[in-house]
């Protein structure tokens, strides 16, 4: 297998052009160290190249010329490996021609990155409730729970002041951070205990009621109806991020939910290394 170096000299000076993925392969020779979206983000990183290419060049290869290792002045050494070779043969400079495109494709991607989170954080509000926004009403459980969550973010190192929480009309909290956009969504609520009053054969119930007596009366003059009773029930769900990849998980009790808030400050600083 051919090192960066010997793969670099072929193409510049046989095929006389360097293809996209020889540009990001090699982009260290080039003299680009920011590997960030071309290690996160590679395919995206690698279409915005071609799709840069094609502007200016009006093809997928970045064209070489001899005149290039002429006239360019700012040069890149390249080190062969072949130790046969006299100390000055195995020293050459490689123009640096293509440092300014991949720096225009890592802003490009950054930008680009940036414009998606702007549509996904758009999408995941627009089903708020302005009313229950504007109150900022809490249960006891809720106000534990973010009560939790400002106290996690401050001992990491984060503004909790910057932590907003929008209640959708379902009770679901959509939670963002300002500087970094949605980081999940949580839900702490409890069902009442309920009784359904159900026809035979239906799938929907006829009446629902709050207690059995109420239920029991009220089919006792009608026939083909059942009870069935509904419990109490205690919702702990959480959305949050790892990487790019979301998870949706339910909890027995809020104190497991409360155990998970770490996941959102992890999020937030994974966005503020990757992402700014």
């Amino acid at each position: 297998q051919l090192s960066n170096d010997v793969r670099l000299l072929v193409a510049a000076f046989v095929n006389q052009s360097f293809s996209p993925k020889d540009i990001i392969i090699a982009h260290k020779n080039f003299g680009f160290d920011n590997n960030r979206y071309i290690n996160n983000e590679p395919d995206l990183f690698l279409s915005t190249l071609e799709t840069l290419l094609i502007e200016k060049y009006k093809t997928l290869n970045f064209p070489v010329s001899l005149d290039d290792f002429v006239s360019v002045q700012g040069t890149i050494p390249l080190v062969l490996a072949n130790y046969s070779l006299l100390p000055e043969q195995r020293f050459l400079n490689m123009p640096d021609i293509t440092t300014s495109l991949l720096v225009k494709t890592h802003e490009t991607v950054k930008a680009e990155l940036q414009e998606q989170r702007k549509k996904v954080n758009k999408s995941q509000t627009t089903e708020a409730d302005q009313n229950n926004i504007a109150e900022k009403k809490f249960s006891d459980e809720e106000q534990i729970f973010f009560n939790s969550v400002y106290e996690n973010f401050k001992n990491a190192g984060l503004n909790p002041a910057l932590i907003q929480a929008s209640r959708l009309s379902s009770g679901i909290f959509n939670v963002e951070y300002v500087e970094e956009g949605y980081i999940g969504k949580v839900q702490i609520s409890t069902t009442k205990e309920s009784y359904r009053v159900i026809k035979q054969g239906a799938k929907r119930a006829t009446r629902v009621f709050d207690n059995l007596i109420e239920a029991e009366q009220f089919i006792n003059e009608k026939s083909g109806y059942s009870i069935e009773h509904i419990e109490s029930m205690h919702i702990y769900f959480m959305q949050y991020f790892i990487g790019q990849k979301v998870h949706n998980d339910n909890f027995s009790s809020l104190q497991e939910l409360i155990d998970t808030i770490p996941r959102w400050v992890r999020y937030v600083k994974y966005m503020k290394r990757n992402y700014r």
